[in-house]
């Protein structure tokens, strides 16, 4: 998701004013050792700041202050929340079968360009589901009608 963010700056040639952090309660900014081992230095190389093991209590969104169990506090102006992942106490069905769930209903399914190029994937090496690898400029552009429903997963 940071990395969404970074992109979608630097497409608007703004990123160099934008603070972005990413806050999370874990040791780190990816949950899979091999992950983390591989892309740990990916944040900093962008300017995003990874804040670990952060739980966050609450949401004080006039004062515009996430609050940790702890007290501690961060300030924001624009907050994106993820869950931490809950699937199988959520009964959040295996990824290919959400995928057919998704495209049976008549969605359709991206590629991120950014992702893509940094493990140099192709749409040959990608799932049937997946209609085209897209930027971030071209998912805000693709969303702007009325009844659009985006969902990051």
């Amino acid at each position: 998701m940071f990395f969404s963010a970074d992109a979608f700056f630097t497409e608007l040639g703004i990123r160099e004013k934008v603070d972005i952090s990413y806050v999370t309660p874990m040791p780190g900014a990816f949950t899979k050792p091999v992950a983390t081992k591989m892309l740990s230095e990916l944040p900093a190389e962008n300017n995003i700041e990874v804040i670990r093991d952060f739980y966050i209590e609450r949401v004080d969104n006039d004062a515009k202050k996430l609050i940790s169990y702890d007290e501690k506090e961060i300030d924001f102006d624009v907050l994106t929340v993820v869950p931490v992942n809950m699937g199988d106490e959520m009964e959040v069905p295996p990824v290919d079968e959400f995928l057919d769930m998704i495209t049976a209903g008549g969605g359709e399914v991206y590629a991120c360009k950014m992702a893509a190029d940094m493990f140099k994937l192709s749409m040959d090496d990608l799932c049937e589901h997946v209609k085209d690898i897209i930027t971030v400029g071209d998912l805000y552009a693709m969303s702007g009608g009325e009844g659009t429903q985006i969902i990051f997963t």
